[in-house]
């Protein structure tokens, strides 16, 4: 899964591919910086999308005729 963790030295946003399973970064190197800064992790949109015929926009099955 893509997160989005912030520097927060210079505010810089960087996404970092990792296991859901993998504990939370504390540091990480940011490219801004050109070094290792303690970093936070941010709560973004999820990319999650529903396909298929069984559901409807707002995520409810259709209703059977």
């Amino acid at each position: 899964m893509i997160y989005e963790y912030q520097c927060k030295k210079c505010g810089q946003i960087m996404d970092v591919n990792h296991s859901p399973f993998d504990e939370n970064k504390a540091m990480l190197f940011c490219p801004n910086c050109d070094r290792m800064r303690p970093v936070k992790k941010l709560i973004s949109m999820s990319s999650f999308i529903l396909k298929g015929g069984a559901w409807a926009k707002d995520g409810y099955a259709k209703e059977k005729k």
